[in-house]
């Protein structure tokens, strides 16, 4: 990678005084809503620029920054017109109200001031400070690709440009990172274990400017699929023998993680190359973020897959998919990263090069790979604008900052190759988006065992709530499967309440008979100790109170699919029906009006008409029959309707607790899986219910009513979706 110094200016006080915050480097100016922090390596000028280098474009949703270096230098202490043209756009923008916009530049190795540098271009950092320090532009970032000249890198120049730039008045808050350095005491994500000793490096986050201000303030891993990284699957080196050698010294042993540890004595192998490819930038991600000092932020470097010549070749199918890249981005994203900046060029071929059995070996090209990283950092964008507070829940955080490159999954191996299994996930408020990634040799799920497996998914999950699954679903090998959860789902229960008691309002309960009890389970199948029962006379009823709330309990947004969820008996006599639904509570009339019914689901067990219906009247019936399923009498089913706002269709399954067996889809004439769900515009949707309708005939007994989100959002996609007999 060229070594190159790149500048970030954002809108800040003009020329900030050093006070004692600046000097921590801990806050940046007030921004209402700050542009995301994506740039990528050559779009550095922009549209207006007038800049005619092919290489150099610029691409929507990235933001350019110019770059300091021998093809465009200062001339007479004046930025090129081309610079220019770019500082004045970047200063538009980071004006405007919300700013849409960083003033940036990037400086090449030429402009380093110690080593390394072009005497024609020696005096382009200072130039350019100064230049922007007279047109009034604030100084925020400054993002270093000095590297490769000493053991731990190009400290010399590092710590030069971090003393030029702190020594302006607009230097004073300004953040700087370095590429490829970070804060943390051990790197497992190096090619050779050799390197695994990151503390020198880690050293120079908490080494202040000569002034005494801050030094560096960015972490820069290096979050991209090189090839190099093959050797995590492939090098002896990181096998058994390995652990008790000189290469990890014993003061080190105490930052490996659990299942860092675990391996220990075993070969510390990831199951394939493309998992090792995977694994060792998400790994390095996440060593900084773990070690990140209070106030710093994380801006990786991401790229396109990186080929060398320097390893073995890889095996067919090892290279890693414009998926995998999209996926990586997700998971970093997902435990905390600020933004990113994409290496590489245009003019990359798409051909890479050859595999080991000499096929051809393909990888996107650069302006294909940061497109999709865009629209990949944009299409989480929805999730963290929402609340960080929903009812009692407050959260904003990420859930995991760990790795499983031999560990975490279901799959064993029967070769020893193990592991492949990542996950990672963030809470915001009472909502987890997760991504879960399996690039190991067999389907499994992550979920983690073994005393104090901190960072396993069943560890966490279990500890957010316990309607949260002890594990993910399955996943095919090679694929990427992105889940949603709410920590505290709609569940409605009678426990707590007396056997034969009566449900009425001091209990949310709204009914037409008066009819309502607590009692006990009757048959076989639910499982529970009580369930609501409707015993004399039939009856119509809702209810919404303090445990159903939608959204003010469980969060739910207008756009949110949700399932609705109902364990129903079949134990009355004759004809009579029994149906299912959410409802818009409020007051306590019965019937219900037609606007504050929602989508319904019918079960008749006798007669010319039995079977499973769906409509949207509570009183007059179902709508729709079913074709492929027949309610049997005295039963416990359980049902799950899908309602999605975005189609107006509900998808409706059920499933025979009584007898067992999995989901059963309904399907309605002419083969028919989905139905309208009659949503009342303006007036309701799956995400404003707050309440549950309930009818049926004495006999009929309810329980597991709730309501839950759906756990695979369409944004982003996953590679592989859940089969629906897993979970509706």
């Amino acid at each position: 990678m060229r070594d190159v110094v790149l500048i970030l200016l954002r809108h800040t006080a003009l020329l900030a005084a050093a006070t004692a915050s600046a000097a921590n480097g801990t806050t940046d100016a007030a921004a209402s809503s700050p542009p995301p922090r994506i740039f990528h390596w050559v779009g550095m000028y922009s549209a207006n620029s007038g800049n005619s280098d092919p290489d150099n474009f610029t691409l929507a949703d990235y933001n350019p920054v110019p770059f300091l270096w021998r093809y465009d230098p200062t001339v007479d202490g004046v930025p090129s017109a081309r610079a220019r043209f770019t500082y004045e756009w970047q200063q538009r923008g980071a004006t405007a109200a919300p700013p849409s916009a960083w003033r940036a530049f990037l400086v090449y190795q030429d402009a380093a001031t110690v080593i390394g540098g072009n005497p024609a271009d020696a005096n382009d950092i200072a130039n350019t400070l100064q230049w922007l320090q007279r047109q009034g532009y604030p100084l925020d970032y400054v993002f270093a690709d000095l590297e490769g000249y000493y053991p731990d890198g190009d400290w010399r120049n590092t710590y030069a440009l971090i003393n030029q730039v702190r020594g302006t008045p607009i230097g004073a808050r300004t953040r700087i990172g370095n590429f490829g350095w970070w804060p943390g005491p051990v790197n497992l994500s190096a090619d050779y274990p050799k390197y695994a000793d990151h503390r020198t490096v880690a050293q120079q986050y908490v080494m202040p400017a000569s002034n005494g201000l801050a030094g560096l303030t960015v972490a820069m891993p290096v979050a991209y699929a090189m090839q190099a990284y093959e050797l995590h699957a492939d090098d002896a080196s990181w096998g058994a023998s390995w652990w008790s050698s000189a290469a990890l010294p014993s003061a080190l042993i105490g930052s490996l993680t659990y299942n860092q540890r675990a391996a220990i004595g075993r070969s510390y192998l990831s199951p394939n190359q493309r998992a090792g490819m995977f694994y060792a930038p998400l790994e390095q991600v996440s060593l900084a973020k773990r070690s990140l000092p209070a106030g710093h932020q994380l801006i990786p470097w991401v790229s396109a897959f990186q080929s060398s010549t320097q390893v073995p070749a890889l095996q067919p199918g090892m290279v890693p998919t414009l998926e995998d890249n999209e996926v990586l981005l997700e998971h970093l994203r997902l435990r905390g990263i600020d933004g990113y900046y994409a290496f590489g060029f245009d003019q990359v071929p798409v051909n890479e090069g050859t595999y080991a059995d000499g096929s051809e070996l393909m990888a996107p090209a650069f302006r294909t790979y940061v497109a999709a990283m865009a629209k990949t950092w944009h299409a989480m964008d929805w999730f963290f604008a929402l609340p960080t507070e929903v009812g009692a829940v407050s959260a904003d955080r990420p859930l995991n900052l760990l790795t499983f490159k031999n560990t975490g999954g279901t799959y064993a191996d029967p070769g020893g190759h193990s592991g492949g299994i990542e996950w990672s996930a963030y809470q915001r408020g009472n909502r987890v988006l997760a991504v879960v990634s399996n690039l190991g040799n067999g389907a499994q799920a992550a979920n983690g065992t073994g005393t104090g497996a901190t960072g396993n998914w069943g560890s966490v999950f279990v500890a957010l709530g316990s309607n949260l699954p002890s594990q993910s679903p399955l996943i095919p090998p090679g694929n990427h499967l992105v889940l949603q959860y709410l920590t505290n789902p709609v569940r409605l229960s009678s426990s707590g309440l007396h056997r034969g008691s009566t449900l009425g309002r001091a209990q949310g309960w709204h009914s037409s008979g008066g009819a309502l009890r607590v009692a006990r389970a009757s048959g076989s199948g639910d499982g529970r100790a009580t369930v609501v029962a409707i015993q004399g006379t039939s009856t119509i009823a809702w209810v919404a109170n303090a445990q159903t709330a939608n959204p003010g309990g469980i969060g739910g947004t207008a756009n949110d699919t949700m399932v609705y969820t109902c364990r129903l008996y079949t134990g009355w006599s004759g004809e009579g029906s029994a149906s299912f639904g959410p409802v818009v509570g409020g007051g306590s009339s019965l019937p219900m009006s037609e606007a504050r019914r929602g989508p319904t689901v019918w079960v008749t067990v006798a007669g010319a008409h039995g079977g499973w219906g769906f409509g949207r009247d509570l009183t007059t019936g179902a709508a729709y029959s079913a074709t492929n399923s027949l309610p049997a009498a005295n039963t416990w089913y359980q049902i799950a309707m899908r309602v999605n706002p975005a189609t107006n269709q509900a998808t409706i399954y059920i499933r025979d607790l009584t007898n067992g067996g999995g989901w059963v889809l309904l399907q309605f004439p002419g083969a028919v899986t989905t139905l309208p769900a009659e949503l009342a515009p303006d007036t309701n949707s799956p995400s404003l219910y707050d309440g549950f309708g309930i009818s049926g005939p004495s006999g009929a007994q309810f329980d597991g009513i709730g309501a839950e989100l759906y756990p695979y959002p369409e944004s982003p996609a996953s590679t592989f979706r859940s089969v629906d007999s897993e979970r509706p």
